[in-house]
């Protein structure tokens, strides 16, 4: 009798170790910062991206399942995503929803509005509203993989030749991997065509424009 109550105290308290383990695998990734998987509802999310054409740092709250909303700042040395060389600042307010998974694909729409100025004499301040989708290919859960499609656009009202509007589409891929619940890293890419519109046709600019940048989140 005594054997039987020590085999079922032992077998009780290793189901309840096994439980939250598995709760906890279950979490991994759950969440993503460049994939398509928001923050979940009432969680926190900080995160530094560092590369070209900036560093920043940032900050997310998941809102409800499928929407969550943040903060963003940037040191930016590459205009506009592109190989011209200029210091800079930037702040933005990423807005993300997931709003599919048709098939084996997870779908993300994003929209990131904000402030941006560059450091020239004299100072062009404008105003950013990029657009993109991020494609997340399902695979095991700590391990993310997709490709991302981005509209940049930026209408900046100062700088000597006001209003600038600066465009530009840049694709590329993204991988993200969750070392355990709270841990992320991950590398970000893009790549496309920037385009400076001017009021002539022909003092329209089109450039190389590009992303590369390596990502470290941090779940609170």
């Amino acid at each position: 009798m005594t054997h039987r109550v020590l085999c079922a105290l032992v077998a009780t308290a290793a189901l309840a170790v096994a439980r939250p383990a598995a709760a906890q695998a279950h979490d991994v990734g759950d969440w993503s910062i460049l994939g398509a998987e928001t923050v979940k509802p009432g969680s926190d999310v900080i995160y530094g991206a560092f590369g070209w054409p900036d560093a920043s740092f940032g900050f997310t709250h998941g809102m409800n399942p499928n929407f969550d909303l943040g903060f963003r700042f940037s040191l930016v040395y590459g205009v506009e995503n592109t190989t011209t060389s200029q210091f800079g600042i930037a702040a933005a307010m990423p807005l993300r929803w997931a709003f599919g998974r048709p098939g084996n694909v997870h779908l993300l729409f994003h929209f990131d509005p904000g402030l941006r100025l560059y450091t020239y004499d004299p100072t062009p301040f404008g105003f950013q509203f990029p657009v993109g989708l991020n494609l997340e290919f399902l695979t095991r859960a700590p391990f993310k993989f997709g490709l991302g499609a981005d509209f940049n656009m930026s209408l900046f009202v100062t700088g000597g030749r006001e209003p600038e509007f600066v465009f530009g589409p840049l694709f590329g891929p993204f991988l993200e991997y969750h070392v355990d619940r709270q841990l992320a890293i991950g590398f970000d890419t893009r790549f496309g065509a920037i385009i400076d519109a001017a009021s002539s046709p022909s003092e329209t600019v089109t450039r190389f424009g590009f992303r590369a940048q390596l990502l470290l989140a941090y779940r609170l």
